[in-house]
């Protein structure tokens, strides 16, 4: 938008140039040139140079993969339908489907960043779980695949444990029915290997 609105200026600005009248002798600079032309020219330039600018800022700005604790990751939040997830991510690439321990089936939309789980909920396949393994994917702050655990249990609400030999960080209550929950698997090396947004419920 903020492209077309620079173009559209500079369009503007080479519109405003055209079509001069004869000028009094009094609005010509020494080489003949209106006053009116001259202010178009600076114009001219002056929207070229913003959209160029504006262009370049684009370019160089894109939108950060924001994971957000208890709600979602790259614009998927808890909860979405299958069209709401479509119409975010595109296409999945593959999809597969499982059933969970108690039988409910599990579809997983395979896309290159995430991985969202869908179950029925209410009648309905809903987001469940939100999964990555990229890097691309942080939190506001910055914590992501390969952070440190140290970096993960700065997070607000954050809590780290051992089972067996494995390490774990989570947010939220795992042990409640339907609750919000973000884990991070921690490596052998003391860093963040995946990362999962869930909502709490039996499959």
């Amino acid at each position: 938008m903020a492209i077309a609105a620079a173009v559209a200026a500079v369009y503007f600005l080479i519109g405003s140039g055209g079509g001069e009248k004869s000028t009094p002798a009094h609005l010509r600079n020494g080489r003949g040139e209106t006053h009116h032309r001259l202010v178009s020219k600076a114009g001219l330039r002056f929207g070229a140079a913003a959209a160029a600018v504006t262009f370049g800022l684009f370019v160089a700005s894109p939108v950060r993969a924001v994971i957000v604790p208890g709600q979602g990751m790259a614009g998927i939040r808890l909860r979405m339908s299958e069209s709401q997830v479509r119409a975010r991510l595109g296409e999945p690439p593959r999809i597969t489907r499982t059933r969970g321990a108690l039988g409910y089936l599990v579809t997983r939309l395979h896309y290159p960043r995430v991985d969202v789980d869908l179950q029925k909920l209410d009648g309905h396949p809903l987001v469940i779980h939100i999964l990555t393994t990229h890097p691309g994917e942080r939190t506001a702050s910055g914590v992501g695949v390969g952070s440190t655990m140290t970096a993960v249990e700065r997070l607000r609400g954050a809590r780290c444990w051992r089972e067996g030999a494995n390490r774990y960080c989570g947010i939220g209550n795992r042990a409640k029915p339907l609750s919000h929950f973000t884990m991070f698997w921690i490596g052998a090396k003391q860093r963040v290997t995946l990362i999962s947004v869930s909502l709490i419920v039996n499959s």
